[in-house]
């Protein structure tokens, strides 16, 4: 009982505390995890159980230097943003808004070491006077041997209300709702229970703290929640069940139904495993194989 109260409160301290294509791989994607891989699966085995081998929260300036590049050279993006926009919807300002993961996946097959970087970035909108939760959004996967997969998006939560999040991308030149990448992660993370079981209602109520609600904060903290799980779920559901990738981040589809809300699993993020107890106090930064290599202070921002 002790050690679940602690762990509740570590989330909700989480929560509150928070608010505030290309080939190979690629220099920008080392430099998101500053130091290379370090995992190597024993032959034959599968002793990491497709997790991912480092994670890393990557830092607000290199998101918002992301999301300029974006601007200027994805005509998707470009779309998604013009959509938005006529929807009334505004690119948030200020470093709070933005939010971004990466992980690095590791394997040895027949003597030969496959790798995928895997990236997902996010940045609010707002519109005045509504508290709906809209946030932009790419999610990218590279390997070792130079296949990208980009999956730009952007997300729509009705007065703030996740369980009803909807999902839109880019297809034949056409905006179009999908079902969907958002509703493939909720499922793979409504898998588990633990400590992120309750992070969604938590976190949903930590992202409406403010003026709108902020996918940023919700997902800082469905992730300081869910650990390995959360970046896990990102990336297995942007690689959608493709060859290349799938036999690294595991197998999921994008057509998965979202969970039904007011069922055993969390409709609107929660699930997943909680992270190593007691290797973190505060703000995990980095992890590797399991435990956090770099924390620093809830009220920090991490480098």
């Amino acid at each position: 009982m002790r050690t679940l109260l602690h762990e509740c409160i570590s989330i909700l301290l989480a929560c509150c505390l928070i608010l505030q294509s290309t080939p190979g791989l690629s220099q920008e994607a080392r430099n998101l995890l500053k130091e290379p891989p370090l995992f190597q699966e024993p032959p034959g085995g599968t002793s990491s159980g497709n997790q991912p081998v480092a994670t890393r929260e990557i830092s607000k300036d290199t998101v918002i230097s992301k999301f300029q590049e974006l601007q200027q050279q994805s005509s998707v993006i470009q779309l998604l943003d013009q959509k938005l926009r006529t929807l009334d919807y505004s690119p948030a300002s200020g470093n709070e808004h933005y939010w971004g993961e990466t992980a690095t996946y590791e394997k040895v097959i027949s003597g030969r070491t496959e790798d995928v970087i895997g990236t997902i970035y996010i940045h609010d909108y707002v519109k005045p006077n509504s508290k709906d939760g809209v946030a932009l959004g790419q999610a990218t996967l590279t390997s070792s041997a130079g296949t990208t997969i980009n999956y730009p998006f952007y997300l729509i939560a009705p007065e703030g209300d996740v369980t009803k999040a909807q999902e839109y991308t880019v297809v034949n030149n056409e905006v179009a709702l999908q079902h969907s990448y958002w509703c493939c992660v909720v499922a793979q993370l409504a898998t588990a229970g633990g400590t992120c079981a309750g992070a969604a209602l938590t976190c949903s109520a930590a992202a409406l703290a403010a003026s709108a609600f902020s996918w940023a904060v919700y997902l800082t903290c469905i992730g300081a929640a869910c650990g390995v799980a959360f970046t896990k779920a990102f990336l297995c559901c942007a690689c959608n069940g493709s060859g290349w990738c799938e036999f690294i981040v595991g197998s999921c589809s994008q057509h998965t139904a979202c969970p039904a809300s007011g069922g055993g699993g969390s409709s609107g993020g929660g699930g997943g495993t909680a992270p190593p107890s007691g290797t973190c106090n505060g703000r995990c930064c980095e992890t590797r194989n399991g435990k956090c290599t770099q924390c620093i202070k809830l009220t920090e921002q991490c480098p």
